[in-house]
């Protein structure tokens, strides 16, 4: 029988970019925009309340104005792969975490020193207070006060700039694929990657972790480290196999086993703190195998895949403030994908994933948290499923309903806070009004559930990124096809 060996392609990769990052410090009210690893983090006594109403009067750190409501319960990613109404007579400001960051103002996303939250009542006004960022120096409301920062925070985090540098990151690779079909039910592809990145590092600084004038900082020294002006290349190989077998014209089998990679971040390299002088890290690599049913049959058609996947030279900030990189991980899981249609105006989709994450390595991690190897992977949730069902009454109007389910997971490397995760609805309706125009009603978080983007538990806080509230859009296309 005859084979039928194909060379795919074999192409060049070629990329260039160059950026400039300043990050200074005042001492007005916060320590600016600069992030130290885990920004905003606050003080909660207790569980925190929902992210979406007033925090408890105990509770400090960033300041935002908004509008009071009544108080809640307390609330409650696939992760490896893929705050009403105030009275008439008065106004708030109120200064609470960006746990309850007005979404009108958005998040706070500097570090706010820590002051008893305090609500202070203002005369009625004919307009809103205006929505303003008051973690920025200069924008906080006059009747609102802050403490001064400790002494020793302020001394390690001096005024001034903390960095300034610029590098340029050049990346070239080759990209070739080999495709080969002995038989007309079988086929085998090898895909071959191979890539450099490298990156011209120039301070424009002191080095070292020392004020912008060279000046020591007292307690140990200052927070932030500028490493020497450096040149650092990450070469990388990402092979792929896969073979395929079709069991017949509408089903298929499928094995993979593949290698990928992500050479290290700017700011991971160049950012440091405390007395870390270089980062000598490697790049992250991620090996899988994964094993994949596909077919249709009738109004069904399906997908299923298992998965095993190995990250190795996880990079993370270890216990020292150390950018480093050797944290292991491993992946187990399937996902699922079906679409059925019952009628022509009708139409079911369900997809989700079902997957453990684990810790292979130990080690005391930034933040004050430990990881032990076997414990599940800190923000990984174990289930992520969705149902979709959608209508077509009539030739030019479509709509879909859909329930998206995600279940809790550990905030913390340790497993002790969780997150009870969160089921969320959603609706769609389209309209063609003419011929290329179509009019599009979405409505979001349907049920007006309090939920978090994301979140996590660092430092003895928790930290909530809270998720839109029930939000309706109005959207008018037009297809240029």
């Amino acid at each position: 029988m005859a084979s039928t060996p194909t060379m795919a392609a074999i192409a060049p990769i070629l990329a260039t970019r160059k950026a400039r990052s300043i990050c200074s410090q005042t001492h007005s009210l916060a320590p600016g925009r600069c992030e130290y690893g885990a920004p905003a983090r606050f003080s909660i006594s207790g569980p925190p309340v929902s992210c979406r109403d007033s925090m408890p009067t105990a509770t400090p750190r960033c300041a935002h104005p908004t509008r009071t409501r009544r108080p809640s319960a307390t609330p409650g990613a696939r992760a490896s792969r893929r705050i009403g109404r105030a009275s008439p007579a008065a106004a708030a400001v109120r200064l609470c975490t960006p746990l309850c960051a007005d979404r009108e103002c958005g998040f706070c996303n500097t570090f706010c020193w820590a002051s008893p939250c305090k609500t202070i009542r203002r005369r009625a006004s004919s307009s809103p207070a205006p929505c303003r960022d008051p973690c920025l120096a200069g924008s906080m409301p006059r009747s609102a006060s802050m403490r001064k920062p400790p002494a020793a925070a302020r001394a390690i985090r001096p005024a001034g700039r903390h960095y300034d540098y610029t590098v340029a990151a050049r990346t070239a690779g080759l990209f070739a694929a080999l495709e080969f079909k002995p038989s007309q039910r079988w086929r085998f592809e090898s895909v071959l990657r191979l890539e450099q990145t490298r990156y011209a590092y120039e301070n424009h600084m002191i080095s070292g972790n020392t004020d912008q004038n060279g000046v020591p900082c007292p307690f140990g020294g200052c927070l932030y480290s500028r490493p020497a002006s450096r040149d650092d290349r990450f070469n990388n190989v990402a092979p792929k196999l896969d073979a395929s077998y079709s069991l017949t014209d509408h089903q298929r089998l499928y094995a993979m086993a593949a290698r990928g990679f992500r050479p290290p971040e700017i700011t991971e390299v160049y950012r440091l703190q405390r007395q870390q002088s270089a980062a000598n890290l490697e790049s992250e690599r991620l090996d899988s195998v994964e094993l994949g049913w596909l077919g249709e049959r009738r109004m069904l058609r399906w997908s299923v895949a298992a998965y095993a996947l190995e990250k190795r030279n996880a990079i993370l900030r270890d216990s020292s403030g150390f950018n480093v990189s050797n944290g292991r991980t491993s992946h187990r899981g399937f996902e699922y994908e079906l679409r059925a249609q019952p009628s022509e105006r009708v139409q079911l989709i369900a997809s989700g994933s079902v997957a453990w994450h684990r810790y292979e390595f130990s080690e005391a991690v930034d933040g004050g948290d430990t990881i032990t190897k076997g414990n599940t992977v800190a923000t990984a949730p174990r289930n992520v499923h969705n149902l979709a069902v959608g209508f077509r009454p009539t030739g030019r109007t479509a709509a879909e309903v859909e329930l998206n389910y995600l279940s809790g997971y550990f905030l913390d490397a340790s497993n002790q806070h969780t997150y009870p995760g969160h089921t969320l609805a959603n609706a769609r309706v389209r309209y063609a009004l003419a011929p290329g125009w179509k009019a599009t009603l979405r409505v979001t978080n349907l049920l007006d559930r309090r939920y978090a983007d994301r979140a996590d538990y660092a430092f003895g806080n928790y930290r909530y990124f809270p998720g839109r509230e029930r939000s309706g859009f109005l959207e008018i296309g037009y297809d240029l096809r």
